[in-house]
């Protein structure tokens, strides 16, 4: 955060999972630098970096889903995002394109790595080059 520095945010994108034939997953390994901050490790999340701001950590996460905790393991959900890996906030993934530029909004300088390939991550930049261009 102290690198941030006041007026600017940093957006990080989790990894995905991947698909490795029918219905069966490869084994989820998440992106390094997005466990290295937060220690999530779950698929199919963002977090917002925004020093200085009255919730500086937030975590955007899938929704806990005691139907799918049966095939695919409990999820965190928005309130373990916070009980559990000390998000100061935390929001369900479906509210990502509404989120996204509340949370950026007033900011001067962002952080973020472009390019990634996984579908959040495009759908994180289509957000950002949405909040870019209303400028």
């Amino acid at each position: 955060m102290q690198a941030l520095g006041p007026g600017s945010a940093a957006v990080f994108v989790a990894g995905s999972d991947s698909r490795r034939n029918g219905d069966v997953d490869h084994p989820f390994r998440q992106d390094s630098t997005f466990f290295y901050l937060t220690g999530f490790e779950e698929a199919e999340a963002v977090a917002v970096l925004r020093p200085g701001a009255k919730q500086p950590f937030t975590l955007i996460v899938r929704p806990h889903d005691p139907v799918q905790a049966v095939w695919v393991g409990a999820r965190a959900g928005v309130e373990g995002a916070c009980a559990t890996y000390g998000a100061d906030q935390a929001f369900p993934i479906e509210e990502l394109d509404q989120r996204l530029p509340e949370l950026l909004r007033g900011v001067k300088e962002l952080h973020y790595s472009i390019g990634q390939t996984a579908p959040l991550a495009q759908r994180v930049e289509r957000a950002l080059i949405g909040l870019v261009a209303a400028r």
